[in-house]
């Protein structure tokens, strides 16, 4: 998966991976809007700019098997990926 650099054109790739207990020190209310630690009891899956530990994104998903389904709980860009201010963006082959 990619997105696209803004300022250069450029393609980078990114990995979609859980939350780790060392990525909890970037996900604060200021970075996302939202104090994630709410959240810490679902399923929660991060996107990053491969080989850089920055998170560009957060997603906490619900799991109801008894309803065959997955809920996307709550989905968040980081500060500065949001509207005018944002540095990247998704790639066409996304």
């Amino acid at each position: 998966m990619h997105v696209i650099e803004l300022e250069t054109g450029k393609q980078i790739s990114v990995a979609v991976d859980l939350v780790e207990a060392s990525d909890w020190r970037q996900m604060t209310k200021a970075n996302f809007f939202f104090n994630w630690k709410l959240e810490k009891y679902n399923e929660l899956w991060k996107l990053t700019v491969q080989n850089d530990s920055q998170i560009l994104g957060v997603m906490s998903l619900v799991d109801h098997p008894d309803e065959s389904r997955i809920e996307i709980h709550l989905i968040a860009s980081r500060e500065g990926q949001v509207g005018s201010k944002k540095i990247m963006a998704a790639s066409r082959d996304a």
